[in-house]
């Protein structure tokens, strides 16, 4: 697996599985409001390009933007994804952000035309409900003693919106219809979560046996086995190649098993090799503090205990600085203090 999967599983598992307009339009139709869902064209459903997210959040969200028509006119799907667990308070502003970007790209493209609607969903991977408000109004700080009708007054005067929770770790996967493969990704996400997972891995493997073998399939498959070795809690080759017993079709149950195998010896190999880099990073730290600390006898004389445990305690980068600016330190003390 590569480094950028290890550091965003989920990330990758997601967009590969709701990626897809098939798919997403099997879970927004499950899980939409029904006056929305008869509106949808759903053969224009289609994801679009383009970097809408702040840079400075990409460690903690992920997003996925999809058009369609609906009663005739273009409409946007904002899908923004909780990489934690834990919930943003400030999530209706960080949509407001969001959206207000696709409303500028649209109107450099279209100036002349009116802005697109924009349906805001979150979608979140936690075992405990959302615990804030999705309404944008609950961001301010209103006055207590404000008078319903100034309220009313306010908030025809500002942006006013709520966005959808979507939590991916409640969802009846047998509640999705037409989709198979996206049931079966759905149970593998929740059970990356659960503490007591077994029961929902094996429902998972068996459901395999319902997929229609293919290349679409295969590659699907392999993203499953790929996430379930990359997050969450560790699970060794045994527990693995047992799930994979469950699987009937022999051809598929080949591909998976040479696939996990592929993937547990890759993890095995980038083990080691970061414990080479780290054993020469330690290293290389042991020898800058024995040079420092002999530099620092030759300038100073015999150095104290406690200077000793400072010089043990530090970084690589703070010994090297140290090295630089001992040649015009006026002391031991000093230099450690700069």
């Amino acid at each position: 697996m590569d480094e950028d999967y290890l550091h965003n599983p989920h990330d990758h598992f997601i967009k590969a599985i709701l990626g897809r307009p098939q798919q997403m339009a099997a879970l927004l139709r499950t899980f939409l409001p029904s006056s929305l869902i008869s509106g949808i064209d759903w053969a224009s459903l289609k994801r679009e390009p383009g970097d809408f997210i702040d840079q400075k959040l990409r460690e903690q969200h992920c997003d996925l933007l999809f058009t369609a028509h609906w009663r005739g006119k273009p409409t946007y799907f904002c899908l923004l994804f909780e990489h934690q667990r834990k919930a943003d308070k400030k999530m209706p502003f960080r949509l407001l952000r969001y959206m207000v970007r696709i409303w500028e790209d649209w109107q450099g493209k279209h100036q002349e035309d009116p802005l697109p609607l924009i349906l805001p969903l979150v979608f979140y991977q936690n075992q405990r409900p959302w615990p804030y408000s999705c309404a944008f109004a609950d961001s301010f700080d209103w006055p207590e003693t404000m008078a319903p009708e100034e309220r009313e007054l306010w908030l025809s005067l500002l942006p006013n919106f709520r966005h959808r929770v979507l939590n991916l770790s409640q969802i009846d996967s047998n509640q999705v219809a037409g989709e198979l493969f996206l049931r079966v990704s759905l149970k593998f996400l929740s059970a990356v979560l659960l503490e007591n997972r077994e029961e929902v891995i094996k429902e998972a493997f068996s459901a395999i046996n319902e997929i229609e073998s293919s290349h679409d399939s295969d590659e699907l498959l392999n993203n499953c086995i790929k996430y379930l070795l990359g997050s969450g809690p560790e699970i060794d080759k045994e527990e693995l190649i047992l799930h994979l017993e469950l699987v009937q079709n022999a051809q598929t149950k080949e591909a998976l098993m040479t696939m996990a195998e592929s993937l547990i010896k890759e993890g095995r190999q980038e083990g080691r090799q970061e414990g080479r880099q780290e054993g020469r990073q330690e290293g290389r730290l042991e020898e800058a503090k024995l040079m420092l600390q002999r530099l620092l006898v030759r300038r100073f004389g015999n150095i104290s205990s406690a200077h000793l445990e400072i010089l043990q305690s530090a970084s690589l980068e703070k010994i090297e600085f140290w090295a630089e600016e001992s040649f015009d330190a006026i002391s031991v003390d000093e230099l450690l203090s700069r």
